[in-house]
């Protein structure tokens, strides 16, 4: 399935739902870990980052601190930030904080009256989430929750 993350995007506009510098980049980053093309314990340099994404490093270090309360990233001092390992547990003590938050989300946009193929692709991502978490596939859910 391909998500059209950019008519979600567009979408989160339109209810004038702000993008913070610092949440742009936890979706970047997001994305990158829960792709494993950053492997767990990869370590996440804010001035390298601030540096790639041409920003000063306050919202680098902001997104790094916003990732690190969902245990996407670890920082340990005189070591600094890394891609935490992933585990079952985290999902389970996380995501069902997310999945209300998200749910509200999504009630919100029906009682709004938003486009139909937004809200069935909404659901099609929930129903995929489903399938990832009845085969215990982390990868996977983290990719259709991102």
């Amino acid at each position: 399935m391909k998500v059209h993350s950019s008519r979600l995007q567009k979408g989160l506009k339109e209810f004038n739902v702000p993008r913070s510098l610092a949440q742009t980049i936890v979706g970047y980053l997001e994305d990158e870990i829960v792709e494993e093309r950053l492997k767990p314990g990869s370590r996440l340099i804010p001035e390298e980052l601030a540096k790639h994404f041409d920003v000063s490093v306050s919202p680098v270090r902001e997104a790094l601190f916003l990732l690190q309360q969902v245990n996407l990233v670890t920082y340990r001092s005189r070591y600094g930030f890394s891609v935490s390992e992933i585990h079952i547990e985290d999902i389970e003590n996380i995501y069902p904080i997310r999945g209300t938050l998200h749910a509200l989300m999504v009630k919100t946009i029906i009682e709004k009256g938003f486009e139909q193929d937004l809200i069935d692709e909404l659901k099609e991502l929930l129903n995929c989430m489903e399938g990832a978490v009845q085969k215990e596939d982390i990868n996977a859910y983290f990719y259709f929750n991102t």
